[in-house]
């Protein structure tokens, strides 16, 4: 089988969309030759790479495009597949003056543009397959959340409480909404000086009296940070499926604090595994109350572990080419 994966992001600066890519590859069996098209490869691509002018060159059995690439063309296939990692659309639904980004109009037109000619798309979370529906898309959709890691590196044995908690991603992204998360950890330690949040990702560090800035650790490093810390806070506007998130519980059986929106709800749930909060209010008061009980961790801990909310990268390799033999 041939497999083109249609994604041209720049690759020497790893994000979301760009780890989910090459881990998709990486999953792959061996039996798919899998082509990678995008201007702009690095080391870590363990497939050949196509430039994007050069797609009328080869042919393939599917190709998957990934987020709002809008109306480039796309190599020859028998089948195409395109996978939404959240949509312009959606944010629109939480950030209503959205409309007002002078981007706003192109990005949502691109997005449209995404759907055509496709003959079946691949939503993270329940909301981002409903926004798909309202963009008008009337053929099949199914949801595959992003994967969390491999099965080798599931995490396995006990984790000890601590009040640690860590963000993921660019705090400097408004949808991020860390002044929230920043908020709430002033809160928090009023009560319990202890708590220290942890912040992973960004191009610049950041101080705070109890925040520790890891700045941007290459994946290997990654993988052993969910192992450290107990739990992991996401205060977005709006998500498609949180890639940390997943990465967190399954490499490191971290529990989650979330705001309640998009793909958040598939990933946890309230109470069991984490739990959700609407300002920093509510986030402190969690920070405070979770980071010294431990049997409440113990039964999270648990729960995350026998729920197996997140899949590994295998079974979202296997559950695309699932759907991809449903549309033959």
């Amino acid at each position: 089988m041939k497999l083109a994966i249609y994604a041209p992001y720049d690759y020497s600066k790893v994000g979301g969309v760009e780890r989910y890519v090459l881990s998709f590859i990486q999953a792959c069996p061996s039996d798919i030759e899998v082509t990678l098209i995008s201007d702009k490869g690095s080391d870590d691509i363990s497939c050949p790479v196509l430039a994007t002018d050069q797609v009328h060159t080869q042919s393939f059995d599917l190709c998957i495009s990934h987020a709002i690439f809008g109306g480039q063309e796309l190599p020859k296939s028998q089948k195409y597949i395109h996978i939404f990692h959240g949509t312009i659309l959606g944010n629109l639904f939480v950030r209503p003056w959205l409309w007002l980004h002078p981007k706003f109009w192109t990005w949502l037109w691109m997005e449209y543009q995404s759907t055509k000619n496709k003959d079946g798309i691949i939503a993270v979370s329940d909301w981002a397959r409903s926004e798909i529906r309202q963009m008008g898309f009337k053929g099949p959709v199914t949801m595959i959340h992003s994967g969390g890691g491999f099965e080798k590196d599931r995490f396995e044995g006990d984790k000890q409480l601590s009040p640690s908690f860590i963000f993921c991603g660019r705090f400097t992204d408004k949808v991020k909404r860390f002044q929230m998360i920043l908020d709430g950890l002033r809160l928090a330690r009023k009560t319990n000086p202890e708590i220290k949040l942890y912040v992973l990702g960004g191009d610049v560090s950041i101080q705070d009296e109890g925040l520790v800035s890891l700045g941007a650790l290459p994946w290997n490093k990654v993988r052993e940070v969910y192992k450290k810390y107990s739990f992991q806070i996401n205060a977005s506007f709006y998500e498609g499926c949180s890639l940390s998130m997943a990465e967190g519980q399954f490499l490191g059986n971290t529990v989650n604090l979330s705001t309640p929106v998009g793909g958040n709800l598939n990933q946890l749930q309230d109470t069991k595994s984490g739990y959700f909060f609407q300002n920093s209010q509510e986030l402190a008061k969690l920070m405070v109350d979770l980071s010294t009980d431990q049997d409440k961790y113990q039964q999270m801990q648990n729960e995350i572990d026998q729920s197996k909310l997140v899949p590994s990268w295998e079974q979202v390799v296997s559950d695309t080419l699932n759907f991809y033999h449903s549309l033959i």
